[in-house]
């Protein structure tokens, strides 16, 4: 089977409406790790404008109010529009496709943030004109994206109790692409005429107790909760048995679970 864009962006913006209710108090606890360094490395400060790319209920957009940024955000899904307008009134939030184009001015922004939506985009490459487009000249573009599975044992072990159970891939799962490396990272930046592209990684520690974790990646992810959530009621069954025995090797003695993380971190100047 080969990778059908048109598949991979119906299934993202499907899953992820249905999933936006409960993002902010689940999976976004771990996304909110690099938010910081990302808006560190873009230089968000007092009197930029930024737009946040891909930014799902507001958790980057919070953030960079708070820093006093003037805030402006794009996202796919119109659920988590709606649920970013109503806790960020502050800033301006819109529902489009940033592959398709961005309803923004030329020069508009001093900032641009893209918090891990390069996964999510099936052809980030189209992306970029637009993004570059609407970027001033001197404006820092910066972009993150979750290292493989193996550094980040937080989300990989989803996958691995999904394959100790040896549970099939369920109807409509789109076939996804190979994983971007560095190497991706930099021809992206430097293919759309950005100067001085940098990727760094972020390394972090993320502490959640076991079951809500389950819980939070279950009802708030798409393509994991997907690969779950279709098995049958029995391998659903062996999969959380796996998760549950391959979480132990995590676990502290006040129960609660430590797992390292790592995360890649793109920076260009237009």
């Amino acid at each position: 089977m080969t990778f059908d864009s048109a598949a991979f962006d119906a299934f993202e913006r499907t899953n992820w409406e249905k999933a936006a209710a409960s993002y902010l108090d689940g999976f976004a606890r771990l996304s909110v790790v690099t938010v910081d360094p990302l808006l560190d490395a873009i230089g968000a400060s007092p009197g930029v404008r930024l737009l946040d790319v891909g930014c799902g209920p507001g958790v980057l957009s919070r953030r960079a109010l708070e820093r006093g940024c003037a805030v402006d955000g794009i996202d796919v899904t119109d659920s988590m529009i709606e649920i970013a307008r109503s806790s960020l009134p502050s800033a301006t939030f819109v529902q489009g496709d940033v592959q398709a184009g961005l309803p923004f001015g030329d020069n508009a922004f001093h900032a641009v943030a893209g918090n891990m939506v390069v996964h999510h985009l099936s052809q980030p490459e189209r992306a970029m004109p637009h993004l570059l487009r609407v970027l001033a000249p001197g404006g820092k573009l910066g972009l993150t994206m979750w290292d493989p599975p193996a550094d980040n044992p937080a989300q990989g072990i989803f996958p691995e109790a999904v394959a100790l159970a040896g549970a099939p891939t369920p109807p409509g799962v789109p076939v996804l692409k190979g994983r971007p490396d560095d190497a991706f990272f930099t021809e992206l930046l430097t293919a759309a005429g950005l100067r001085e592209a940098d990727v760094t990684h972020i390394h972090f520690e993320f502490v959640v107790a076991p079951e809500q974790w389950w819980d939070a990646v279950i009802t708030s992810t798409v393509l994991t909760a997907t690969m779950i959530t279709q098995q049958t009621a029995a391998v659903q069954q062996e999969i959380r048995a796996a998760y549950d025995g391959l979480v132990r090797r995590y676990v502290d003695d006040s129960g609660q679970a430590r797992f390292p993380g790592s995360a890649t971190l793109a920076v260009g100047t237009r």
